[in-house]
């Protein structure tokens, strides 16, 4: 279990970007930059990193959004509990928002 806020992912990026496009540098991304290019720009950041500046680098904010809710859908909270597995293809992995965990932590009060 684990909280995710946008800072937290912030302080992350240059190293999972690195991670996931090293293979990349030299390569053009949809906005004609060159994937070596944003992780030499990312791993000048200094932790706290701001998040926006890294939606700047970037060009968008997937890499800083706090999940949805997959229990309500509620978008733009300010932090989730991840419980379950890493997120990773087929995992079982769930985002809950406050109202959603402290409603479940309810539920399970009324029954033990």
């Amino acid at each position: 279990m684990k909280i995710i806020t946008r800072q937290l992912l912030a302080d992350t990026v240059p190293a999972r970007f690195k991670l996931q496009y090293e293979q990349y540098r030299g390569s053009i991304n949809y906005r004609s930059i060159d994937h070596g290019e944003i992780i030499d720009q990312l791993a000048q950041l200094v932790n706290p990193i701001n998040p926006d500046e890294v939606d700047k680098i970037i060009g968008n904010k997937s890499w800083t959004s706090v999940p949805i809710c997959d229990e309500c859908g509620a978008d733009g909270q300010i932090a989730v509990i991840q419980v379950g597995q890493e997120p990773d293809y087929e995992s079982n992995t769930a985002h809950l928002c406050r109202v959603c965990l402290t409603a479940a932590a309810l539920m399970l009060g009324k029954v033990v």
